[in-house]
């Protein structure tokens, strides 16, 4: 028998927090495409991850597809996952929550967000969406994660008990293998 789909009757916003809309990625707080690229070749030279045009790349939170949009550019292969405003254009962005990805197991090599865990802004089930990302990220993949306020360290930590991920030492946000 399948499993039935979680019926979320909540949105990701908290009531009290602003909602940036359109306007969000052209914000201080958003990081431009290039710096994003960067910052995720930086953290895979850290971590030891080589990839290519083969590597699947999946961006949780991606808004309107900017980041994925640039990463296609350079002929990579990236899907964006946002529980709303879809990039309809370039046709890599499902509109999904992260506690419920509707995509395969062990399907990417590397997944990366931003911002995607910030408790004063979203409120989710956060054991869900790491046991959802460890779900689809690859034996030996790499997820990279960055706060607005800078590293989750102990919230993180205590998330990731019994799931298979193990942090690595990387120079930017923080960055976890799976080791199963």
């Amino acid at each position: 028998m399948e499993d039935q789909p979680i019926k979320f009757t909540r949105d990701i916003k908290k009531p009290h927090t602003e909602d940036y809309g359109r306007d969000w990625e052209t914000s201080l707080f958003q990081l431009h495409p290039e710096d994003t690229f960067f910052m995720i070749k930086k953290t895979l030279k850290d971590v030891g991850v080589k990839y290519d045009k083969n590597t699947k790349f999946l961006e949780l939170g991606s808004s309107r597809g900017r980041v994925v949009s640039y990463f296609k550019q350079r002929g990579l292969d990236i899907v964006g996952v946002d529980v709303r405003n879809p990039d309809k254009k370039n046709g890599s962005t499902i509109l999904a929550r992260v506690e419920q990805l509707p995509l395969p197991d062990n399907s990417f090599d590397v997944i990366f967000s931003y911002g995607l865990f910030d408790s004063d802004e979203y409120d989710q089930d956060k054991k869900l969406m790491l046991t959802e990302i460890c779900r689809v990220l690859r034996k030996g993949g790499v997820y990279f994660v960055v706060n607005l306020s800078g590293h989750y360290g102990s919230f993180i930590d205590k998330e990731l008990k019994g799931l298979p991920l193990k942090e690595v030492e990387c120079s930017l946000g923080n960055a976890y293998k799976k080791v199963e």
